[in-house]
């Protein structure tokens, strides 16, 4: 109906899915329990650019493996919570529970630390 929200819209009590103050354009994606596995990633921003979800997040220490790259745990964790973020980016879902099938990758490279990592 006019003039009302969407289910995915709508604020949900665990997540936090708003406009981010410092990055215009940008929708912030986040857990309000800061004790939650997806606070470990960082901050996580969103946005939808001619019909295509970009995620990011920017890597730190606390990411990074031996080699001084982003640890590989921390790259397969970023793409679930990415695949959620940009699901309910387009409002496909509500922010709410959910769960990962199957995730399967192949990494070429190291991601670099304090550099934005961003999914598609």
């Amino acid at each position: 109906m006019p003039g009302f929200p969407t289910p995915a819209d709508a604020p949900h009590p665990a997540f936090i899915y708003e406009e981010h103050p410092h990055h215009p354009g940008w929708m912030l994606w986040a857990l309000r329990d800061p004790t939650r596995y997806n606070a470990f990633l960082g901050e996580i921003i969103v946005r939808i650019d001619d019909g295509i979800a970009r995620v990011r997040m920017v890597a730190g220490r606390q990411h990074s493996n031996l080699a001084d790259h982003v640890h590989g745990g921390v790259l397969l964790g970023f793409i679930d919570v990415a695949m959620f973020a940009a699901v309910r980016a387009f409002g496909l879902i509500e922010a709410g529970p959910a769960v990962t099938l199957d995730l399967n990758t192949h990494f070429i490279g190291g991601g670099q630390l304090d550099e934005p990592l961003e999914a598609r």
